[in-house]
């Protein structure tokens, strides 16, 4: 191998040695990202527009008669939105039903 290819490689080395870099891979393999969206973690803001989404979305399954699909709905708009009055009121009565 040519001495001007080799002489780069070098610097790089020197360099990272001087200001403290590793120039080996670490020993533990990163973490792969998560492939299932449902593993994931999801984290809740306070956002009254996306409770109302899940309230709606309770009535039609409460509706259908599908109440535990209701009460899901309705505690997934409890937490968009603690204070949402009509999803506490929903889900008292969808625990009714069951």
């Amino acid at each position: 191998m040519p001495l001007s290819r080799l002489l780069p490689v070098a610097l790089l080395v020197l360099a990272g040695s001087l200001y403290g870099q590793q120039t080996k891979p670490s020993t533990t393999p990163p973490e792969p990202p998560e492939e299932d969206e449902s593993l994931v973690k999801k984290e809740y803001v306070f956002n009254p527009i996306q409770a109302a989404n899940e309230v709606k979305v309770g009535d039609y399954y409460f509706k259908k008669g599908s109440f535990r699909a209701a009460i899901a709905r309705y505690k997934e708009a409890l937490l968009w939105n603690q204070g949402c009055a009509d999803a506490w009121r929903r889900l008292g009565d969808a625990h009714d039903k069951m």
